[in-house]
Formats: C-alpha cells, structure tokens, sequence
C-alpha cells in the first residue's frame, strides 16, 4: 500500500480517540480523503449481452415475460453504448465482464452450427470490446456439444480476443459439464 492512502493511525494523544472527543473536521476530512484513495474499483461478472442470432435462444427463458418488459431487457440487451456505461456509472462499475445471456447455444441440436454462432458471438463481443477496451471484458460463449472444439474456441478467445474465460451455463443439451464427454476440454 501507498503511504499516502493508508488511513491515519490514531494514538491515545489523538483527538480522533473516542474517549477524547470528536475529531476535529480537518482530521475527519484527512481521513475520509485518505480512504476514498484506497477504495476498490467494481469489476461486474456475468453482464449479459445478446450478440446478432442469439435472441431464438434467450426467448426459450423469457416466454412468460410481459412484452412490453420483454422489449425493454432486449433493448439493454443489445446495447453497449450510453444506456450501459450509464448504469455503470450510476453504480460504480468501473469495468463489466460480458458473457452471452443464457442459454445461447448450449440448448442447439446442431453441433455445426452451435460451434458456428459461438464463433461468430465471440467475434462479435470482441468487436464491441474493442470500441470500449476500458469499460468492457468478455467472456467466451462455447458450444459444448464438442468438448474439443470447445476448448479450441476458448484457447482462440484468450490467446486472440484478450477475453477473460469463458461461461458456460449449468448443462448442455441435459448433458453436464462432469460427463466423460467433456473430459476434452477440462483436459486442457
């Protein structure tokens, strides 16, 4: 830690020591200074995003939803601009790691194709990521349904895209993740 934002140490001399007295307001102001320094920055997880061919998915979850709130979560769903860095703001979220809203392509029949919207969600978080490398991080969406391609895409999304990990959702297809089947990509 940097001297300067550790709080200040309190001795039986000092007027801060309850017994003694308030502090007087120079000292408070010191102290309040010194701890808003070392005060941690909000890193957010799991912020959900809908990439272009994802929405079939997300519907699955949401088919009891209002519409009209239906239309709003699809609104801050798709947006990576003001309305995001907004909320951030307001919350103290200094960075937000993104991931695909569930349950994306793990519910997809088609390995090819579940392998091939992956991909192309990837790539399109990493472009959205680009525009705003201070605010966003992301997370890869993996079509589990072939564990080794899985692995492939999240070794392409760390080493090339920059991303953080991966989130996978709690099973694919009724299979979870513990099944000898995805033995390829825990093997990894």
């Amino acid at each position: 830690f940097d001297n300067a934002a550790r709080p200040p140490k309190i001795t039986k001399n000092d007027t801060a020591v309850p017994h003694r007295g308030a502090p007087k307001r120079e000292d408070r102001q010191a102290g309040f200074d010194r701890l808003a320094a070392c005060r941690m920055k909000k890193i957010a997880l799991e912020e959900h995003f809908l990439a272009p061919g994802f929405e079939p998915y997300w519907l699955k979850t949401v088919e009891d939803v209002d519409p009209q709130l239906y239309g709003q979560v699809l609104a801050r769903l798709n947006d990576f601009g003001e309305q995001r860095l907004a909320a951030m703001d307001t919350t103290g979220i200094e960075v937000s790691v993104l991931s695909i809203a569930g349950p994306g392509v793990q519910i997809e029949p088609d390995t090819a194709k579940a392998m091939k919207i992956a991909r192309e969600g990837n790539d399109f978080l990493a472009k959205e990521i680009q525009k705003r490398p201070d605010r966003y991080r992301g997370f890869a969406h993996l079509a589990v349904q072939d564990a080794k391609a899985a692995a492939d895409e999240l070794e392409r999304c760390v080493r090339d895209l920059k991303f953080c990990g991966a989130m996978i959702n709690g099973h694919t297809n009724g299979q979870y993740l513990d099944h000898p089947a995805n033995y390829p990509l825990w093997e990894r």
